[in-house]
């Protein structure tokens, strides 16, 4: 299948989709422009602007956010009542809903939650490691090799439950008295 022709040269055209500012309300029409530029009705060209965000954000994409998260409820009002009053949705009303489904998908995350989920992937991370080491630390005491034990579970040695403490303990002195010339 064909994709549109949409270089990078064109982004500051963006979609271009076919906006009559005098189809909106009043309080609405000052967004015109920015429905132009942001309502991809064409699913290449949507797959190209994904494909962009990847790379760059595009310059005027928060303006774009900001102004459609003060005024998306009554874009959806208004798209509500067009689409309840005209039997085919007119070029603006298709070009505004679009452009609404572009901002849901777009709109800057809480920064909240952003530090939320990265710490919860953090956890999640060191959990996984320590679990891991703990798994190999298990082998390693059962095979004598206290060295061993000593290196995986040190750097958990502030979680670990008391008889893993006490394994570790035990390893450390095992291990001490092996590099003190000693066997066994």
């Amino acid at each position: 299948m064909a994709r549109d022709n949409y270089s990078p040269e064109k982004w500051e055209l963006g979609a271009d989709a076919i906006v009559a500012p005098d189809e909106l309300p009043m309080d609405l029409q000052h967004l015109a422009p920015l429905l132009k530029r942001w309502a991809f009705t064409s699913h290449a060209r949507r797959d190209d602007f994904v494909e962009h965000l990847q790379r760059q954000r595009p310059e005027g994409l928060d303006e774009f956010c900001r102004q459609m998260n003060v005024a998306q409820e009554a874009l959806r009002s208004w798209l509500a009542h067009d689409l309840q009053t005209n039997v085919r949705p007119h070029e603006t009303a298709i070009a505004a809903a679009f452009a609404l489904k572009a901002f849901e998908f777009l709109k800057p995350v809480d920064h909240q939650q952003i530090v939320e989920f990265q710490i919860a992937m953090q956890s999640s991370l060191e959990a996984a490691a320590r679990n891991k080491d703990l798994s190999e630390a298990n082998i390693a005491f059962s095979q004598h090799r206290y060295d061993r034990v000593v290196e995986l579970l040190c750097p958990h040695e502030d979680c670990l439950d008391d008889l893993t403490r006490r394994k570790l303990a035990f390893a450390k002195k095992t291990a001490a008295y092996r590099k003190d010339g000693n066997s066994g």
